[in-house]
């Protein structure tokens, strides 16, 4: 039913945001698409829409509709195949108000077009063969990349780095199963199987998943980002150190104890790795309903954190709420921050509880920014230690993927473990193609209609 609608229907959206701006981007894609444009699009020229409009080409002129002039346009047409979706494509430049936008789009609904749901363009993309599903997925990133690196992974999976990986693991698991088939269908000894080579190919693909996982995992970090959490008691300088890390005033620093009674969210990029810093409300004990709410998303914050900044004050003696704090906080991955190093200093590392003498412990001044390349550092740290392959990242892995991945890995070590016990390799070559089965899901060879449906659904109408 779905893919009738997607052959037989032309559909049309804006592809630019909705709102005032210079220029709109009306899209257009279907089999009546040149029609439309012939019928409501009347170039400077006054030459007619035909073959000798070549694809990929431009012309300036109007919208009409039935001879009144509704706006003036640049028309460019995209014949297929040779455009996004490999159908007959057209994106009409408008002016960018309310009024032309709704104008120009309400005459190519009247001409026949119909609204595009949501990812509808992309979504005839995958079905049309131009773009697989881990391509697919790279264009959210893309749209949200905060950084030029993470940019540059979305980009990479985009032209296909991902796909390439998971197209080799299928051919090398296909050249696997054919063996295995073979020896079903033309051994004597049905059952029996020398399997030294097929253990050494099956392990070799079980390594090169692992590999794959770690690697789309690193990527991970630059698509999606780090969340850092910034805790520690009241007045201890956590509005300054995150208005230190973002080099702008985005929270109020008083001497006021218990100033922030919420997060306070910021980005900044550090060698190309998003991190979202979360200034929380100060730790402590507290009879005012509202400081108790911000406390208690501190800790949510603190949860959902892959690293935690433990904020203590190195002008005074560590007191019994900071030994509170640290010991809330120390099975998270964490670094101790002592501020206010530029005041003679009355506490250190060796006033620490001795479990956390062992963690990463920088001395910073949030006020004249003392120490600031060093907790870049002791950051990056964290993440590296976490994510070994950073450096190699191409590609990212999302949940789903990484998913599919995984299952086809369990698969697989199955498979050796039948081996290993001389089971019938009939059952041996269901685990490969079981296995195969989940790396199809990646790329969209094996995929319902309904994971199509969530995929697509978080795209936008123009998309």
């Amino acid at each position: 039913m779905v893919r009738e609608i997607i052959e037989t229907d032309t559909i049309c959206a804006l592809s630019t945001p909705y709102g005032i701006s210079g220029i709109g981007i009306i899209r257009m894609s279907g089999p009546d698409t040149l029609r439309i444009i012939g019928e409501i699009f009347t170039p400077s020229r006054k030459r007619k829409i035909s073959e000798i409009w070549k694809t990929h080409t431009v012309r300036y002129g109007f919208v009409m509709d039935d001879g009144k002039f509704i706006d003036e346009v640049l028309v460019t047409i995209m014949r297929s195949p040779a455009s996004y979706t490999r159908e007959d494509m057209a994106e009409i430049g408008c002016h960018g108000g309310l009024a032309a936008i709704r104008s120009v789009l309400g005459i190519c609904i009247k001409k026949g077009a119909r609204l595009a749901e949501p990812g509808e363009f992309t979504r005839r993309a995958f079905i049309n063969g131009r773009i697989d599903l881990t391509q697919v997925e790279s264009i959210p990133a893309i749209i949200g990349a905060r950084t030029e690196k993470s940019l540059e992974v979305s980009i990479s999976q985009l032209t296909g780095s991902l796909s390439k990986k998971v197209n080799i693991f299928r051919n090398k698991l296909l050249e696997i199963l054919a063996k295995i088939e073979y020896q079903i269908d033309f051994s004597e000894d049905y059952g029996e199987l020398d399997n030294t080579n097929l253990v050494e190919n099956i392990t070799s693909v079980i390594s090169d998943i692992k590999q794959t996982i770690k690697t789309g995992q690193a990527g991970k970090v630059f698509t999606e980002g780090v969340r850092i959490a910034i805790v520690g008691k009241p007045n201890v300088g956590k509005s300054s150190l995150l208005n230190l890390l973002v080099e702008e005033d985005r929270a109020i620093v008083s001497e006021t104890p218990g100033t922030t009674r919420d997060s306070i969210e910021a980005v900044i990029n550090i060698q190309g790795i998003p991190f979202t810093i979360v200034d929380t409300a100060g730790l402590r004990h507290s009879s005012l309903e509202v400081e108790k709410m911000g406390i208690e998303k501190t800790r949510k914050w603190i949860e959902k954190a892959e690293i935690v900044l433990i904020l203590l004050d190195a002008s005074d003696d560590l007191d019994e709420l900071d030994f509170q704090i640290l010991n809330e906080i120390k099975n998270k991955n964490h670094i101790i921050v002592f501020n206010k190093c530029d005041l003679p200093s009355r506490t250190g590392k060796e006033n620490l509880p001795d479990f956390f003498k062992r963690s990463i412990i920088v001395e910073i001044s949030a006020l004249t920014g003392k120490g600031l390349p060093e907790l870049h550092s002791a950051i990056l740290e964290k993440v590296y230690a976490g994510s070994g392959e950073i450096n190699n990242a191409e590609f990212f892995l999302n949940i789903r993927q990484q998913h599919s991945l995984e299952k086809s890995l369990e698969f697989l070590d199955n498979s050796l473990e039948l081996m290993k016990k001389n089971i019938t390799i009939d059952m041996v070559a269901e685990d490969i193609r079981q296995s195969i089965v989940h790396l199809d899901e990646i790329s969209g060879r094996h995929v319902s209609e309904e994971l199509l449906d969530r995929i697509f659904s978080r795209f936008c109408i123009g998309k």
